[in-house]
């Protein structure tokens, strides 16, 4: 059975040498491709914060993973495009946690900062549909809230992030806004409902509340204007604002909407990750990985 690719997924594979760090708590697996003679393919996992490289087991190399989500506080890998895998630092062999079924399958896990939990998500094969699923290492699992109702009406871009405290998650929704044209804003989904199963999941729109800056507009080539698209966030390493890519800038919000910033220059990358410091953002652009200064407002190309 050929599955649908949801764009989130394939907007991962296109970009997963950029795939990055949440914190210095989680750093990521991925494949290295082989040089021009053959030499030096291998599966690793690498923390961006230390610099730390290590090989992945032969197993994952069996099962031809090609990226995952590494836990340091927990020493253990969760990977998986229909079920989700995960190898910890007591237990090296693959163990399922989530498992295919003929109407779903589940794909792009992220650890908990404690490493105790995942959140994946779960394409529903007959309706084409999407939810966010939390779940701990003994696969006990629960829907948070649904994120896709209909390819037509929206789709999740990646990343799905957990705020490095625990208190957030963050994904990217883009929903039409007319027949020819679709908006893109980042999402911030309240993680007491995975600690209180009587709270309800609910998501909201990240927005500028205290008239700090404009969400500025964009001109269709119709006619009329649409807010410009907000993606590709960044957690602060306190979790207290989010950096992302709005239209052809960089962009600073608070998660209650207040202190709005936007960068003086253009900017063209996307897969941010913040630096522990705070003062630096890393983003990847034309085949190249960039720093961008925070205070400085500078680009620094470093490949």
């Amino acid at each position: 059975m050929i599955k649908r690719l949801p764009l989130s997924f394939i907007l991962m594979m296109t970009i997963v040498t950029t795939a990055h760090a949440q914190s210095c708590e989680e750093a990521v697996a991925y494949y290295v491709p082989p040089t021009a003679d053959g030499a030096g393919a291998q599966q690793v996992a690498h923390n961006v914060c230390t610099g730390e490289i290590m090989p992945l087991r032969q197993e994952m190399i069996d099962q031809n993973v090609s990226v995952g989500a590494w836990s340091l506080a927990t020493n253990s890998v969760a990977y998986g495009f229909g079920s989700i895998f995960v190898i910890t630092e007591e237990n090296p062999t693959p163990q399922i946690v989530l498992e295919e079924t003929e109407t779903s399958f589940y794909h792009d896990p992220i650890w908990s900062p404690d490493g105790t939990q995942l959140v994946v998500t779960e394409t529903d094969e007959p309706s084409a549909t999407e939810w966010l699923v939390v779940a701990d290492l003994e696969g006990n699992a629960r829907r948070l809230l649904q994120t896709v109702t209909t390819p037509e009406s929206e789709t999740v871009i990646i990343p799905v992030l957990w705020s490095p405290d625990g208190a957030w998650i963050s994904y990217t929704v883009s929903r039409p806004v007319d027949d020819q044209n679709w908006g893109a804003n980042i999402m911030l989904l309240d993680t007491a409902c995975i600690d209180d199963p009587a709270i309800t999941c609910e998501a909201h729109e990240l927005e500028i509340t205290d008239g700090s800056g404009v969400r500025e507009p964009l001109e269709l080539e119709g006619g009329g204007t649409m807010p410009e698209h907000w993606w590709s966030a960044a957690w602060s390493p306190d979790s207290q604002q989010l950096a992302f890519v709005c239209g052809m800038n960089l962009c600073f919000l608070n998660t209650d909407g207040t202190n709005f910033r936007r960068s003086t220059v253009e900017f063209f990358g996307h897969s941010l990750a913040w630096s522990p410091s705070g003062q630096y953002l890393a983003y990847f652009a034309d085949g190249d990985i960039y720093v961008y200064d925070i205070e400085a407002e500078e680009h620094i190309n470093l490949t």
